[in-house]
């Protein structure tokens, strides 16, 4: 496991992201975790490979993840093929990595396709699929009360004191 920190509000550091273009160009990592944005443009790209055997039934991935999370995935890459495939699965539900510091809302799991190590890359994102996988924290409902789209104003936010 490696964290690359990405951040990309305001001007300045994108060391992040020059990291990530590197260790996907050398081929290094076979499982990540990103956000929707860049599992499109790396996929354009063929760095991801199509999950589509393995979600199906008697695939490595079937029935791990609901069809609502493969078709948050599942998109048609740009220069390539002209199809649509799943590229990634969501990662929303998998709180458990919430202890870990990791927010999974709006990322999505994805296999390299220049892995020499598939078998157990999926291995991998089974066992996230399976260990991870615990009830939504109720905190979370409470937070993005506060923080997320749904609050129209400021009024809405907690009194303190």
């Amino acid at each position: 496991f490696d964290n690359i920190p990405l951040s990309f509000a305001g001007e300045g550091d994108y060391s992040g992201f020059t990291k990530l273009q590197v260790v996907i160009a050398v081929g290094e990592g076979d499982v990540y975790l990103l956000n929707k944005e860049l599992l499109k443009g790396f996929a354009s790209i063929e760095a991801f490979k199509p999950l589509d055997d393995e979600v199906a039934e008697g695939g490595a991935l079937h029935g791990l993840f609901s069809e609502e999370e493969i078709a948050a995935g599942t998109f048609v890459a740009e220069d390539t093929d002209g199809e649509e495939h799943v590229y990634g699965v969501s990662a929303a539900r998998l709180y458990g990595m919430l202890s870990q510091g990791v927010d999974t809302r709006d990322l999505y799991i994805a296999c390299t396709s220049y892995s020499e190590n598939t078998e157990y890359a999926l291995k991998m994102i089974a066992w996230l699929g399976q260990q991870t996988k615990e009830e939504r924290p109720a905190w979370l409902d409470e937070l993005e009360q506060f923080t997320g789209e749904n609050t129209d104003s400021a009024d809405e936010l907690p009194q303190i004191g």
